[in-house]
């Protein structure tokens, strides 16, 4: 049970992480953009919902929680995103010619799953 408190956080980097390298490789940058702007804008949310929660001992530790894991996720994008960028840089530079392009999956489903996860991440916080 302990270990549900690092295995959690990891694999929602390491899949934000795996969505940001797949939309850089495709060149789908709208897609990414939407995800990150979901994460950052559900991070905040959460933040505020709660900081503005009052009443017990730990009043507002979901919003926070929620926060913070919303900010880990929006950071694995990025890292993922900048990685895909480096490999491409690097390959162009050693290599001189440019990488393939890959292309991007029928269905934004890793889009509607961060997109879903953030919806989530403030109806918890609101119901907290």
């Amino acid at each position: 049970m302990v270990n549900l408190v690092y295995v959690i956080p990891v694999l929602l980097a390491l899949g934000a992480a795996s969505s940001g390298w797949m939309r850089i490789a495709a060149r789908s940058y709208v897609p990414l953009l939407i995800s990150l702007s979901a994460l950052c804008l559900s991070a905040g949310g959460c933040w505020l919902i709660g900081s503005t929660k009052s009443g017990s001992y730990l009043s507002g530790i979901v919003g926070t929680l929620l926060a913070i894991l919303m900010g880990i996720a929006a950071i694995g994008l990025l890292v993922g995103a900048m990685l895909r960028w480096l490999h491409e840089w690097l390959h162009l530079r050693i290599k001189h010619v440019p990488t393939s392009w890959r292309q991007p999956p029928t269905r934004a489903w890793d889009m509607m799953a961060l997109v879903t996860i953030s919806v989530l991440a403030i109806g918890l916080s609101i119901a907290e």
